[in-house]
C-alpha cells in the first residue's frame, strides 16, 4: 500500500501539475479565470484532470480489458465541447481518479497539491509564458 501511494501518487499528481502548467500557459484566459476565484481553483482543477488525464489506464480486476480513461473524458455524449478547456465546466463527471471501489485513495492529495502548485506559481509567475507551443510543436 505505501508503495502504490508513493509511486502512483507521485507520478500522476507530477504530470498533473506539469501538464497542467502548459496547458494553463497555452490557455491564458482559462488560467486567468481559474486564478480569480478560489472556487475557480478547485474546478479547473477537476476541469485539467479530465483534460489531461494524468492517470490515463485502468485495468478491471480480473478482466483482459485495459480501460483507457481518456477517451472516456472525452465523450462527446457527456461532455460539451470536450476538446476544449472549460475551467468552469459543470459538472464535472470524469473518471480520472477511478470509482466506486476503484476511486484512488491518493486523489483528494493530488487533487490538492496540483490546485495549490499551479495557483501558487501563476501568482508568483504572472507573465509565465511556454517558449514551444506543445499543440503545434514550434
Amino acid at each position: 500500500m505505501i508503495g502504490l501511494l508513493l509511486l502512483g501518487g507521485y507520478e500522476t499528481t507530477t504530470n498533473l501539475i506539469a501538464g497542467g502548467a502548459l496547458t494553463l500557459m497555452e490557455h491564458p484566459q482559462q488560467r486567468e479565470l481559474m486564478l480569480s476565484d478560489a472556487a475557480l481553483a478547485q474546478s479547473g482543477t477537476e476541469e485539467l484532470l479530465r483534460y489531461l488525464g494524468p492517470a490515463d489506464f485502468a485495468t478491471p480486476r480480473g478482466a483482459l480489458v485495459l480501460a483507457a480513461l481518456g477517451s472516456a473524458n472525452r465523450d462527446e455524449s457527456q461532455f460539451r465541447d470536450p476538446d476544449t478547456l472549460h475551467v468552469t465546466r459543470e459538472p464535472r463527471r470524469h473518471v480520472t481518479s477511478g470509482m466506486g471501489a476503484h476511486f484512488c485513495v491518493g486523489a483528494p492529495l493530488a487533487r490538492l497539491e496540483a490546485q495549490i502548485a499551479l495557483t501558487t506559481l501563476f501568482r508568483r509567475f504572472p507573465d509565465l509564458r511556454s517558449l514551444v507551443d506543445s499543440r503545434s510543436g514550434r
